[in-house]
């Protein structure tokens, strides 16, 4: 009896060291303001030039909605 309560003790050691690997990963992602200070203006092509992005990452738009708008879309891959 004392072999089950051994492994439930690691199985539980083993879910703790997963849960907070997958914490870590979130707590790096990195919000990218489009457009930099500005925001997103005309002529904004080269924003993205060096710039690192990763799955996670958050892009936050800042415009004037008297000038722009902007639609989500979705890719999917196969």
């Amino acid at each position: 009896m004392t072999q089950g309560r051994g492994n439930a003790a690691l199985f539980a050691v083993a879910i703790m060291i997963c849960l907070v690997a997958l914490q870590v990963g979130v707590a790096q992602a990195t919000i990218h303001r489009v457009g930099g200070v500005k925001g997103w203006t005309y002529n904004v092509a080269g924003w993205p030039h060096k710039k690192i992005f990763k799955a996670g990452d958050i892009l936050f738009f800042k415009y004037s909605p008297l000038f722009h708008d902007v639609v989500a879309i979705a890719i999917y891959a196969h």
